[in-house]
């Protein structure tokens, strides 16, 4: 059986996409759905390296990715409707 290999892009890729989609104001249904997806391949790429001191960065990422989660979304400790990526996981 061959052994397929992952592509993983880097911390810095993936942070620039981050901080592109935080500056989009895209509508709310939309954003969220980019930032779904930007979650799952930040922490794909962390599980990845779990291992490695790399996974720092990543999951730095995930923190920050977090906080700008909550304070743009979460109204008096509710998240509108959608559960935090940490709560969902």
């Amino acid at each position: 059986m061959e052994k397929i290999e992952l592509i993983r892009r880097s911390v810095g890729d993936m942070e620039n996409d981050f901080v592109e989609l935080v500056a989009s104001r895209l509508p709310f249904a939309i954003a969220t759905e980019k930032f779904e997806r930007l979650w799952d391949e930040v922490n794909l790429a962390a599980a990845s390296v779990i291992s490695s001191p790399e996974v720092n960065g990543y999951i730095a990422l995930l923190i920050r990715m977090q906080g700008v989660y909550e304070s743009q979304y979460t109204r008096s400790g509710r998240t509108n409707g959608w559960r935090s990526p940490l709560q969902a996981r």
